[in-house]
């Protein structure tokens, strides 16, 4: 989580984020006049000293100048944003879940005549990473 932390903040940041948020002024998206706003990511790529600000370097840049230069890239980091954030939200639940059995068998209430948390919880947990395994490849690896 602290890894996503880093990664939403950068993100953010440089202006890959969804829709409206991706530009420079918001109310300029309203309408036909979508095609003619800024986005942030284009203003970061016009100012090096705002590139040095948020830590892109040479490579990142154009790596930003093929981003915006796909149509509908805004769309992409939303469903990156939202599938993440769920995932994140899931992870959590599960690691206050594990810190439960935990608690339940430091207590000594789990045990070979009371399993059935502990099945449950592992259950959640390799769910959520399965879906992680689907997730990691599509956001990161794929394009």
């Amino acid at each position: 989580m602290v890894v996503k932390y880093f990664e939403y903040s950068h993100k953010i940041h440089v202006g890959t984020v969804p829709g409206k948020f991706s530009l420079v002024d918001p109310s300029c998206g309203k309408g036909a006049q979508r095609d003619t706003c800024e986005s942030k990511i284009g203003a970061l790529l016009k100012d090096k000293s705002l590139q040095e600000k948020n830590h892109v370097g040479p490579e990142e840049a154009e790596k930003l100048k093929n981003i915006i230069s796909r149509p509908k890239w805004e769309m992409f980091f939303g469903f990156y944003f939202v599938m993440t954030g769920l995932h994140g939200v899931h992870v959590v639940a599960g690691m206050i879940l594990i810190f439960w059995v935990m608690i339940k068998t430091i207590r000594r209430k789990v045990g070979p005549e009371y399993y059935t948390v502990v099945e449950g919880v592992g259950l959640f947990w390799h769910v959520v990473d399965l879906v992680w395994i689907y997730l990691f490849p599509l956001l990161y690896l794929v394009g």
